[in-house]
């Protein structure tokens, strides 16, 4: 799959497949949407709903394929 980005002032949005290495933490609001068949892996934990990340929360996360979107919260 080619991963999908989309960029404006204060959003970032991205469809594929996500995987973040190590657990990390950032100012930016993260929507994470999985598609039907996938689930994430947040943590330890195993996801298949959307979810929605405050900033400033630790997290890692793997998804074989969705939707990411960082928001600003100050946008």
């Amino acid at each position: 799959m080619i991963p999908n980005l989309w960029a404006m002032p204060g959003v970032f949005m991205f469809y594929g497949t996500s995987v973040e290495a190590k657990p990390h933490k950032h100012n930016a609001i993260k929507i994470v949407w999985p598609s039907a068949n996938s689930n994430v892996t947040l943590l330890e934990t195993q996801i298949t709903k959307p979810l929605v990340l405050a900033s400033d929360i630790e997290h890692r996360l793997v998804m074989q394929e969705g939707w990411v979107i960082l928001v600003e919260p100050q946008s």
